[in-house]
């Protein structure tokens, strides 16, 4: 894996319980549970008013290997794992990376920075 850091902002996500789940069964042989997070990503195109193009992109493939409560409230909390996931152009194809994310729970948003 590339040493540059990609930063995108999640706008939707699995539950409080899901992520606790994945997470239990994270290096389970014969056990998937798979969570997935949506991102958003802005291509190199531009509309007809010269804004770029904003595409969700899907987080697939999510090993959840640590979670850290953030906050007083059981709602936030930081994430730190792989996943996989398509950010083109920026890289060729997708692959898979390394993870970290500051994720809301009940808002079922946050940020994901992947390595």
């Amino acid at each position: 894996m590339t040493g540059i850091q990609r930063n995108f902002k999640i706008t939707s996500g699995p539950d409080r319980d899901e992520l606790f789940t994945a997470c239990k069964y994270a290096y389970e042989k014969g056990v998937v549970f798979p969570v997935q997070f949506v991102i958003t990503h802005y291509t190199r195109t531009t509309d007809d008013d010269g804004k770029k193009s904003v595409v969700p992109k899907l987080v697939t493939d999510i090993k959840v290997v640590g979670i850290e409560h953030d906050s007083g409230n059981g709602q936030v909390f930081k994430l730190r794992g792989y996943c996989k996931v398509d950010i083109r152009p920026l890289e060729n194809n997708d692959r898979m990376y390394k993870f970290h994310a500051q994720y809301n729970t009940q808002s079922r948003r946050g940020t994901i920075t992947l390595e």
